[in-house]
């Protein structure tokens, strides 16, 4: 059981990290920045207002949709840190990933759960991998509140790159 829940946020780290699927070879390491993630992460909160989550997570999911582009993708994850949509990697809706932490050992999912909870909106910055060059990156989120869940677009850079 422990071996299955660390292997999940292990998971989950990858996916919030960003790593995407490139609809191309060609989009292999194109990339979005930090005002595309936020703009993506506003035009999600907005779409789960208006539409629900029942709709809105399907768009959210939907590789020929409006919500992933390029290594950009919207994720969503309740309060109780439970992934309920991603963009990238729908096979891991339901995991618990409240306690992954990027490479240094930043708990950057508990940082989003804060940021929404106190603030409702904001940047969470940490590090990870990046799937091109294989260094360690700086990688930065928008997350924003919507209701129950949180909302989350990540890109590699840090703000104003």
């Amino acid at each position: 059981m422990t071996r299955t829940i660390l292997g999940l946020l292990s998971l989950f780290a990858v996916v919030i990290a960003g790593a995407g699927v490139p609809a191309t070879a060609a989009d292999a390491c194109a990339f979005g920045n930090p005002d595309e993630a936020r703009a993506m992460a506003e035009r999600a909160a907005s779409h789960l207002e208006d539409v629900g989550p029942n709709q809105a997570f399907r768009a959210f999911m939907d590789p020929d949709g409006a919500f992933i582009d390029r290594d950009l993708y919207v994720f969503v994850i309740n309060f109780q840190g439970v992934l309920v949509a991603s963009g990238a990697f729908p096979n891991s809706i339901g995991a618990i990933i409240a306690n992954a932490r990027d490479r240094n050992g930043r708990p950057f999912v508990r940082e989003m759960m804060k940021l929404a909870r106190e603030q409702d909106q904001g940047w969470v910055e940490y590090d990870m991998v990046h799937p091109c060059t294989g260094e360690m990156t700086p990688k930065i989120s928008y997350v924003k509140r919507v209701g129950p869940v949180i909302i989350g677009v990540g890109a590699f850079g840090t703000i104003g790159t």
